[in-house]
């Protein structure tokens, strides 16, 4: 036996409320089925209309277009058989006719839907028109039966375009709603992404610029000194590769590059982290020394960000310090949270980076931080170089994944 097709579970979902009232009220009409022909046909109208009114959000048009040649076509055939109606046994029908209005309102473009109304208008008239014209004996007669006719229509037409215009703007509302999200997602992911590939990229082709400019200045006097840089400029550079794979890769499963990222180079030992992102630093060419380091647990999430602060500071004071000779890293505890502190001793000048900067990294360190709720300030020191301080409230985070 053949599975159902998803397109018809979904609409038997979404259409249940409407096939069960319109059941329900055909099956309190199936007892006029011996009541003449008339009736009869007014049944199997009514059964028809349903079946297109349970159908019509797959192809609204075509189920207005085809409700509008049932109600007319049983008009004319009234007409001719001399002035009966089978309309008295079709009120099922009639509202599943009002249902298909409601779909092509709500589903169909403009230019659509006033074709379907006027056609469901004008041959939900034609087939009450027997009815109303039954008894006409002179001109006051037609004046009130097309009055009537008129009244009748528009109680059943205004309430199912009423309901069609209401679903239209819930459904526009919904998907301009779904759009902004989408958009704030994609930004969110951007924004993340461009974090990950400025603090991959930024430090490791910092000390790499480091060493280069190093080993030039000495490469005359201390040959030795030359291969020492290259070695390193080596390290760097396979360092700089991998974190880039690392981030491809990242991005090709879909799952978050911040995060992803960050936890990969990270452990659940923030203090050996810091020694070891210090220890790197020194490798790479930038005099750095870690004074003071928090102890105990940390949540994850705060650990990453407080290693990835520090070094985008790290790579900062290489890239921009001018005459630097030592750059101290201090995290401490504090009564709410986290206390990071990193100073250069430059001179006061700053030095324009190969390359030129765009100044995404302070930009990204302020984002990473409101993110987690901190407090980000950045300048010139007290007396020389240049001062990043962050404030971190652990608690509240804690409190969060809890």
């Amino acid at each position: 036996m053949e599975r159902v097709p998803a397109r018809y579970r979904a609409l038997l979902r979404q259409q249940w409320p409407l096939i069960l009232v319109l059941g329900l009220l055909q099956l309190g009409q199936l007892g006029a089925i011996g009541m003449g022909a008339a009736a009869q046909f007014g049944v199997l109208l009514s059964i028809l209309l349903v079946t297109i009114a349970v159908l019509a959000p797959l192809r609204p048009f075509r189920a207005a277009l085809a409700a509008a040649l049932l109600l007319g076509g049983s008009g004319i055939f009234m007409a001719v058989l001399g002035g009966q109606t089978s309309m008295q046994y079709s009120f099922t029908g009639l509202c599943a006719a009002m249902a298909i209005l409601a779909y092509a309102v709500r589903y169909l473009d403009k230019g659509q839907a006033r074709v379907s109304v006027v056609a469901l208008i004008i041959t939900i008239e034609m087939s009450l028109s027997p009815e109303m014209a039954r008894n006409v004996a002179g001109l006051g007669d037609l004046l009130q039966a097309l009055v009537a006719l008129q009244f009748l229509t528009a109680l059943m037409v205004v309430p199912a375009l009423i309901a069609g215009l209401y679903f239209r703007g819930a459904d526009r509302e919904r998907e301009q709603r779904t759009s902004r999200e989408i958009v704030a997602a994609q930004q969110a992911e951007r924004m993340a992404l461009a974090r990950e590939l400025h603090d991959v990229v930024a430090h490791h082709v910092t000390g790499i610029v480091v060493q280069s400019q190093a080993a030039r200045i000495v490469a005359a006097n201390n040959p030795e000194a030359v291969a020492k840089a290259l070695e390193l400029i080596e390290h760097s550079g396979t360092e700089a590769l991998t974190a880039m794979r690392r981030l491809v890769g990242t991005m090709r499963e879909g799952s978050a590059p911040d995060a992803e990222s960050a936890a990969s180079q990270a452990t659940m030992d923030l203090d050996a982290d810091l020694r070891t992102l210090v220890d790197r630093a020194e490798r790479s060419g930038i005099p750095a020394r870690l004074d003071a380091v928090p102890g105990g647990d940390v949540p994850p999430e705060v650990g990453r960000s407080v290693l990835r602060l520090v070094q985008e500071a790290l790579t900062n004071s290489g890239k921009h310090a001018r005459n630097l000779s030592l750059v101290l890293v201090a995290v401490y505890r504090t009564a709410t949270g986290l206390r990071i502190l990193v100073t250069d001793d430059g001179d006061g000048g700053v030095q324009d980076p190969v390359g030129g900067s765009g100044g995404y990294g302070l930009i990204g360190m302020r984002e990473r931080v409101d993110l987690l709720g901190g407090e980000f300030s950045a300048g010139p020191g007290p007396h020389h170089g240049w001062r990043v301080e962050v404030l971190l409230p652990v608690q509240d985070v804690e409190a969060e994944q809890t």
